[in-house]
């Protein structure tokens, strides 16, 4: 990830989108807890951080659930229509530039 580079943010029970940050800072390594007092395993390490800034954080009764615009996305063609899901799988994942145009519509005002 570098600066300029946006994030969309997936909730993956929900199979919905909830944000659009864009990075502000280049990759960095901390150590320091991430996920403090939430019931998490406090001796989880994720070291690779990047600064962001949000754009658009949409409220959980808005979040747009990405079922109904997959056929939108050149980047889940790869899969079978009905198991767009195995496109998500992991942690991050590259959409292609061609995708840009679909993630500016779903996150428009």
């Amino acid at each position: 990830m570098m600066p300029d580079d946006r994030l969309v943010y997936y909730v993956t029970g929900e199979q919905k989108l909830a944000a659009l940050t864009r990075v502000t800072a280049a990759i960095e390594e901390h150590h320091d807890p991430v996920w403090v007092n939430l019931g998490k395993d406090p001796s989880e390490d994720y070291p690779w951080r990047v600064g962001t800034e949000p754009l658009v954080i949409l409220r959980d009764t808005t979040w747009i659930p990405l079922a109904d615009h997959v056929a939108a996305f050149k980047y889940f063609r790869k899969w079978p229509a009905k198991h767009w899901r195995l496109g998500l799988q992991g942690q991050l994942h590259e959409f292609p530039g061609a995708d840009s145009s679909t993630i500016n519509r779903l996150f428009a005002p």
